[in-house]
This record gives C-alpha cells, sequence and structure tokens, in this order.
C-alpha cells in the first residue's frame, strides 16, 4: 500500500507515518504503507533532501501551500521517507490544473496544494504495480465569501 500527500514542512507525512505506526503496534495492521511526498518543482528541498540533487521543471506556483524553502523538520521527513522506501514526486502548475479538473469531475472541489496528490498519482500510477493507494486530499476549494471587509 502507498500513500501520497502533499509535503511543504512535512508534519502531514508524518503524523500520517505515526498513526500508521500505531496501528501496526496493536496489531491492527502489518505493514507500514509507503509514503510518497509530493512537492513542486519551484521549491523542492525535501526531494533535495531525500535524492541528493534537485530537477528543473516547469512552474508550480500554484501549491502555494506547500512552498516552504526551509522546513523545520527536513532530517526528520527525509528520514521517515527513507526508512519506509517512500519517494518525492515533483509536480507542475499544469500537473496541477490537470488533476484540479479531474477531482473536480469525480466531485472533489480542493484547493491546488490539495490537488498535488492526485497529480502526483497520475504521474507514477504506473510504477505502483496494482497496489492500494491512499490520497490524501487536503483543503477545501470553497471558500467563505464575505462582501464586508475585515
Amino acid at each position: 500500500m502507498f500513500f501520497i500527500v502533499p509535503a511543504g514542512s512535512g508534519g502531514l507525512l508524518l503524523g500520517i507515518i505515526r498513526g500508521f505506526e500505531i496501528l501496526k503496534k496493536l496489531g491492527l495492521l502489518q505493514k507500514i504503507p509507503t509514503p510518497i511526498a509530493v512537492q513542486g518543482y519551484s521549491n523542492q528541498p525535501i526531494f533535495r533532501s531525500v535524492k541528493g540533487f534537485e530537477i528543473q521543471g516547469r512552474s508550480s506556483l500554484l501549491a502555494e501551500g506547500i512552498m516552504v524553502p526551509q522546513p523545520p523538520r527536513l532530517d526528520e521527513v527525509s528520514n521517515a521517507i527513507k526508512t519506509y522506501r517512500g519517494d518525492v514526486v515533483l509536480v507542475s502548475d499544469e500537473d496541477i490544473v490537470a488533476a484540479l479538473e479531474d477531482l473536480i469531475s469525480m466531485g472533489f472541489i480542493v484547493e491546488p496544494t490539495s490537488a498535488v496528490a492526485y497529480a502526483a498519482f497520475k504521474k507514477i500510477a504506473h510504477n505502483l504495480k496494482g497496489g492500494r493507494v491512499l490520497i490524501v486530499l487536503t483543503g477545501s476549494g470553497l471558500k467563505p465569501y464575505s462582501d464586508t471587509q475585515p
């Protein structure tokens, strides 16, 4: 099993891993799912930490929620990804827009940062060997409207 999650600071990824570790300790899970962190080409500190290099690609400014240039727990996040034989996938604005369109057509209204998880899934689905995949969708694309200024 795999789980795909947007990763800026990496706290969500670490929290999910911790939850899976508890389930395993309780005997409710046999194996910790493989984590797949997602970052954009425009800002890839976790990718760089895990892989040791960066990849040039198209802009990924739509995913502003994961644009954290210096994640405070970078070493911990990188070690967790490596420990569970995970990976980091990079996406572009074009990937994000296509994922948003697909998600909306399926009834999921999410923000662009959330759509990176599905964008990554689309890029790597052929490598997941038919395994079960949990795609973490965070953040609603529906924002409250107010006609008054704060």
